[in-house]
């Protein structure tokens, strides 16, 4: 498999019930770890490290239910439009509100370190996932639901991307 490393976007990642928050990029594929991965939440950044600025570190949240919010708006949350639970039902940001429809279940996926795939909570029945629209790698290519199919669209890594700019 090729190795394509497209930032897709940054988002802060919120522990549902916890008061934890991590800042992440989705990347469409890696097939290997970077050299300094770590298995934990921290988001501190190295200042004057030129070379840690250049190669954020893997983050390896534990699996469980998130909230997924922009960097720069903390109030909004990554949302299922309208609760929607079907396939092809488009995702966006909207104000935070605690529904279903802005809780993702990280789970743990593939041969690949740190890689997931983001469950819906709008529909656990039928395993709803976050999937780039038909597997697009350009700036501003949509996001949205589609059934689970093990498909790199829908394998998301999560980078500590320092202050989130």
């Amino acid at each position: 498999m090729c190795c394509l490393n497209q930032e897709v976007n940054q988002i802060t990642v919120l522990k549902i019930g916890e008061k934890k928050s991590i800042t992440v990029s989705a990347k469409e594929q890696q097939n290997t770890p970077p050299a300094n991965n770590t298995n934990n939440t921290n988001t501190s950044n190295n200042s004057g490290n030129s070379a840690a600025a250049a190669a954020p570190k893997m983050l390896t949240p534990n699996p469980g239910w998130y909230a997924l919010t922009p960097a720069r708006a903390p109030g909004m949350r990554l949302d299922v439009a309208y609760s929607g639970a079907s396939s092809e039902d488009p995702v966006w940001i909207y104000g935070a509100n605690s529904t279903p429809a802005q809780s993702w279940y990280l789970f743990p996926y593939g041969n690949s370190f740190g890689h997931y795939i983001l469950i819906a909570g709008t529909n656990m029945e039928t395993s709803m996932v976050l999937d780039v629209q038909y597997g697009g790698t350009e700036s501003g290519t949509p996001v949205w639901l589609y059934e689970a199919n093990g498909t790199p669209a829908q394998e998301w890594i999560f980078l500590d991307a320092g202050d989130g700019y």
